[in-house]
């Protein structure tokens, strides 16, 4: 061969291996280009209208915006051989599209996260393609469908986060097959059926390695599964707002590993507390509205982990045990809305409680008040000598099968503004209602003779006062929606002394907290709570966002009430469903921005703030149209005698 063409042909394979690019093993980069990535990842974009690379580079290019580990949209690329990716992330992007399937040809992904878009359409069944997945996000959307049984292709997943959809129908049995999973979050959707794993409920080997299961805020039916007590693995397990019966699995004493236990809301048969036995690595426990009829004399002993304990809304029977004053991590109790009896002694308590409930029992003795307590105590037989004789009169008619007689300055009209301070509407005047209660806690209007009581039930960082600077609507007589109370819980307003009868209540209502400005998501926000009045469900599931249809507009109900007692009683409950971590964690339950209270027959335009204005009216009409009587009584008379004095002269005149 000749040489000049030799030495021509080397420099040509040099400069083209120069132009190729190398890359260390070790560093994300291209070997060999993958059309597969931009192909799916350019169908995307298209599709959902986003940009998530620069085109004018490989997706996998090293060091590129979208790889880094703050960046959103998120790629990350394995290049160890041929460039694939293997983390794609597009979240809080405020996508209103369905999932391209083209997405699903990303099959070498490990970690998926979609979440807290507003994706829409159902999950395709394509999903079952990506084998890899080990960490698949899709919460906070507004899927719809079913769960695809495809998903338990997924055998390497370890979490799956499916919460705050709309997804229905059972919990396929292919779910089964995930045996790698630990964390499983299936919360607030509409998902049906009896919560099973597995085709074959009896295997060992299903979800026995599960960590955490979020299974609230469903439609579950039937009794609670027993089943659950095999993932012994488990140290987070919460199953409330659901449809599931009674009795709690004797089986669950096997979930020794449990750090966080909630349970609520459970029908039909009554509960013990025996399988909590040797749950003594609990810190939170919460077994809300479940129907148990037992004692807490000796449960609680040996668990000294314990900083939250919930057992409100039951039967528990006896006395609050001796031993209380031993679990020094304990910082939250609530008993309230059972038949315990006996007193409180404040030397009971650990001195490392701040929140105590106790409302609706049969305790007497002196409340266990501290400054540091957050203390409710209404509806028991408690001695409160250090208050007025109005306030203890008001208590005492809170109290169960109470008779109240007192009647002292009996009322007609009533208007609160919850949450607020004082301020005129019209002609309704609303009582300033601004004073924070805590976690557990109640505040007594002595002038007109209410008082508002909360029980939170919860650990987390609340405030039951909150308040927008945005009016809803631009008049003054909607101020009342600027500020509202809330509760995690239960919220309570007693109108004591009213005149016996019936009367129109108009509670007012307008979502000022699940504010999608700021957060577009958080339209997928769904408060629910239960309206009761004078003990009645009047409205169960209630959602002001139903009626509202946006947020910060006013909404109002209205109900019929007789009055028999005295006694007005509004209960606003949450039965543990809604959505629970939108816009932050804790956001749900009742909400109220003010309330009316009026006889039945007055017309709501011309209704004035209280009782004593309306009297006073009256009064000032009645005696205007009094005194405007006397003088055309006089002006009569005068010109009568007037006339009869000119006859007279008259008469005279003409006899003489």
């Amino acid at each position: 061969m000749n040489p000049g063409l030799l030495l021509l042909f080397f420099a040509f394979c040099f400069l083209f291996s120069s132009a190729v690019p190398q890359f260390n093993d070790n560093k994300p980069g291209i070997l060999t280009k993958n059309d597969t990535n931009e192909n799916a990842l350019a169908a995307i974009e298209e599709k959902w209208g986003i940009q998530i690379w620069d085109k004018a580079v490989d997706p996998c290019e090293p060091g590129a915006w979208w790889s880094l580990e703050y960046a959103n949209p998120r790629i990350v690329c394995d290049c160890s051989s041929n460039c694939t990716v293997t983390l794609l992330k597009i979240s809080g992007k405020n996508i209103s599209r369905e999932i391209p399937v083209q997405l699903f040809d990303l099959t070498n992904l490990t970690t998926l996260d979609l979440s807290r878009n507003i994706l829409n359409g159902s999950i395709p069944p394509q999903i079952g393609q990506l084998k890899q997945l080990q960490n698949l996000s899709l919460d906070t959307n507004n899927l719809t469908g079913s769960i695809p049984p495809d998903i338990g292709n997924l055998t390497k997943l370890r979490n799956l986060s499916l919460s705050t959809n709309r997804l229905s129908g059972d919990i396929p049995p292919e779910f089964g097959e995930l045996i790698s999973l630990e964390q499983l979050y299936i919360d607030s959707n509409e998902l049906t059926g009896s919560l099973q794993f597995g085709t074959h409920v009896a295997s060992q080997n299903t979800l026995t390695g599960l960590k955490i299961l979020w299974a609230f805020d469903n439609n579950f039916t039937g009794p609670l599964p027993e089943t659950i007590g095999r993932f012994t693995n488990l140290k987070d397990l919460r199953i409330f707002g659901t449809s599931f019966e009674g009795p709690i699995p004797q089986e669950y004493s096997a979930l020794t590993n449990l750090e966080t236990l909630k349970l609520g809301d459970l029908k039909d048969q009554s509960s013990s507390l025996v399988f909590l036995e040797k749950m003594t690595n609990l810190s939170f426990l919460s077994l809300r509205n479940c129907l148990v009829d037992d004692s807490i004399f000796d449960r609680f002993q040996n668990f000294s982990s314990l900083i939250f304990l919930d057992l409100s809304h039951n039967n528990l029977k006896g006395s609050i045990p001796k031993y209380l004053k031993n679990l020094t991590s304990l910082q939250y109790l609530f008993l309230g809305y059972n038949s315990l009896t006996g007193t409180v002694p404040l030397e009971l308590l650990p001195e490392s409680l701040t929140t105590l409930d106790i409302s609706f029992n049969n305790l007497s003795g002196v409340p266990p008040e501290t400054p540091n307590l957050s203390l409710n105590y209404i509806g028991n037989f408690m001695d409160v000598n250090n208050t007025s004789d109005r306030a203890r009169n008001m208590l005492h008619c809170l109290q169960e099968n109470s008779s109240c007689a007192w009647n002292t300055f009996p009322s007609s009209f009533l208007a609160i503004n919850c949450g607020g301070l004082n301020l005129t509407s019209g002609r309704i005047i609303f009582d300033e209602d601004a004073k924070p209660l805590g976690r557990a806690g109640f505040e007594i209007n002595q002038d007109h003779h209410w008082v508002v009581m909360n029980a939170a039930s919860t650990n987390l960082g609340h405030n039951d006062i909150v308040a927008t600077d945005y009016s809803a609507v631009d008049t003054p007589e909607n101020q009342m929606y600027l500020t509202a109370r809330t509760s995690t819980g239960s919220l309570r307003y007693f109108m004591v002394g009213l005149s016996n009868g019936n009367y129109t209540v108009v509670l007012y209502f307008a979502e000022i907290v699940m504010d999608d400005n700021s957060s577009p998501w958080a339209v997928l926000g769904r408060r629910i709570f239960d309206i009761s009045i004078q003990s009645e469900l009047r409205i169960q599931n209630f959602n002001i966002m139903d009626d509202a249809k946006e947020y910060k507009t006013p909404v109002t109900k209205a109900f019929n009430v007789t009055i028999m007692n005295g006694v007005l009683d509004i209960h606003l409950f949450w039965a543990g469903k809604g959505t629970c971590c939108i816009p932050v964690e804790g956001t749900y339950g009742p909400l109220l921005s003010a309330i009316r209270i009026s006889p039945a027959h007055s017309p709501v335009e011309s209704e004035p703030g209280h009782s004593t204005r309306r009297r006073a009216g009256v009064i000032v009409g009645f005696a205007a149209i009094g005194i405007a009587t006397v003088i055309i009584l006089v002006s009569i008379t005068f010109l009568w005698l007037e006339r009869i004095e000119i006859a007279r002269k008259i008469a005279q005149t003409t006899y003489q």
